[in-house]
């Protein structure tokens, strides 16, 4: 699990997570996996962990969003009311760490 993972390397053991959306499933999960590790979890319009813990999307959905250029342009906008502050280089960070992490 990348988040956990990464915690981890951080050398950060316990904390509390907040998960929104699809975030929360990524919460629900590490809460699922690390119990010890995680002392409060916070949900807000979470998706749901599925019964048999699986990702709510096939691996596919994931790819053809998180992996492709030109669907992550589109609509990096959407996530920002002042659209002045998308610029081309705060998308191309966003896509490498993207791109890195999965």
């Amino acid at each position: 699990m990348i988040v956990a993972d990464l915690l981890e390397q951080k050398g950060i053991s316990t904390y509390s997570l907040l998960g929104h959306s699809m975030g929360g499933e990524v919460a629900l999960n590490i809460a699922y996996l690390y119990p010890s590790r995680v002392e409060k979890l916070i949900l807000v319009d979470a998706a749901g962990l599925q019964a048999d813990r699986q990702a709510a999307f096939p691996t596919s959905f994931y790819d053809a969003i998180f992996k492709n250029y030109y669907v992550q342009k589109a609509f990096l906008g959407s996530a920002y009311y002042d659209k002045r502050v998308v610029t081309q280089k705060m998308f191309d960070e966003m896509y490498y760490f993207n791109e890195q992490g999965l």
